[in-house]
């Protein structure tokens, strides 16, 4: 009897050991570093925050486009590969963009905190 159950946990050992599906210590995989973008959307004159606009970083080599919603601050954060990036936001009726970054570069693991983005109405000037 005790044979057996030595028997039965060597074979138990074996199975376990061969369904491990995690790689050695040092050969995992490794995930390219991301960089992070945020920002916040507001009205003209920093009149408020605009919620629930739909803000989408272009990589402008590649094309990949990766898109968020804002918070109800106005906020906004993107985890991204590293690339060259412009923002677009979906603007409503009559909205044009005021103020925005231009391009964004983002290096591995960088983190870029001010890309603002200022929305006003037709015929609203930035003073």
């Amino acid at each position: 009897m005790r044979r057996l159950i030595v028997l039965w946990l060597a074979l138990l050992t074996l199975l376990l050991a061969a369904c491990r599906t995690a790689a050695p210590p040092g050969l995992e995989p490794s995930k390219p570093p991301r960089a992070t973008l945020a920002g916040r959307v507001t009205g003209p004159l920093n009149s408020g925050p605009v919620a629930g606009r739909q803000v989408v970083a272009v990589e402008v080599t590649s094309g990949a486009r990766y898109a968020t919603k804002t918070h109800v601050s106005g906020g906004f954060t993107l985890f991204l590969p590293p690339g060259r990036y412009r923002l677009d936001v979906t603007l409503a009726w009559a909205e044009r963009v005021i103020e925005a970054p231009e391009l964004l570069e983002l290096e591995p693991g960088g983190f870029v905190r001010d890309a603002d983005v200022v929305l006003g109405g037709a015929g609203l000037v930035k003073r």
